[in-house]
């Protein structure tokens, strides 16, 4: 998953992100269903670090559909463990600074669920 976070931040531009994008996609969501909480953390991250590389807001905006397993896989690795849960927040928090309209359709459930589990 790293190999791809480097690929993602430094190698690749728009067009290549979503050119790639289906097989990044295959791999996230076999990497967020693992068992192991590790593959799913990594496999998280590397998603909004993809997401984050996309400059063009209505390119990112292609990939909504991705938002409630952020939401609900953000949930698990949170309740999961404290450095699994910091990890996610970081690279939750990165998304949202790069791209808030993109997350804003979930921003207000984020909050509420966020809020019952601290």
């Amino acid at each position: 998953m790293y190999l791809i976070e480097i690929i993602c931040e430094y190698s690749f531009d728009d067009k290549l992100l979503m050119e790639y994008s289906a097989g990044f996609e295959a791999i996230f969501q076999k990497g967020l269903e693992d068992e192991n909480i590790q593959v799913k953390v990594s496999a998280f991250k590397t998603l909004t670090v993809f997401l984050s590389s996309i400059t063009k807001l209505e390119l990112v905006m292609k990939f909504s559909s991705v938002l409630n397993i952020l939401l609900h896989k953000s949930i698990e690795l949170i309740k999961f463990d404290q450095e699994s849960g910091i990890t996610t927040l970081e690279s939750l928090n990165e998304l949202i600074e790069i791209h808030p309209k993109f997350v804003k359709p979930i921003l207000n459930d984020m909050l509420t669920i966020y809020v019952e589990i601290m």
